[in-house]
């Protein structure tokens, strides 16, 4: 082979190299930008199209972390649904609080079921009724 096409070929295997790389570099950085996807979490598994947002108030769908948890604790001990506590407040946790009536859980809600709980378990109750 002449020296030529040696150099020739070098040069097109780097440019082809490095078109690659930055290609792959911007495809990184697109993924990294986009929410989770598929979110797995007990009964609340869904395809998240949203981001999850931390857990300050008003609690809400897709709202995640440990007020959630002990959301869901909580109104298992009241409705005995069996949600997932698995810090996710999905499709299932959604459907529990609306027995509340509610499409969200305030602070002063959240406040009402700690005690409501608390109170029937020093009473020894094992649900509220």
């Amino acid at each position: 082979m002449k020296p030529i096409n040696v150099a020739f070929i070098v040069i097109l295997v780097m440019l082809v190299s490095f078109a690659v790389f930055f290609d792959f570099q911007k495809l990184k950085e697109k993924i990294s930008q986009t929410p989770e996807g598929e979110v797995e979490q007990g009964n609340n598994a869904t395809t998240n199209t949203t981001q999850w947002t931390d857990d300050s108030f008003p609690l809400k769908l897709y709202s995640k972390g440990e007020k959630v948890k002990k959301l869901q604790k909580n109104l298992n001990f009241i409705y005995k649904k069996g949600l997932t506590e698995d810090k996710y407040f999905g499709t299932d946790t959604l459907k529990v609080v609306k027995l509340l009536g509610r499409d969200d859980v305030p602070e002063s809600l959240f406040i009402l079921l700690e005690k409501a709980v608390y109170k029937a378990i020093q009473e020894g109750r094992p649900t509220i009724n």
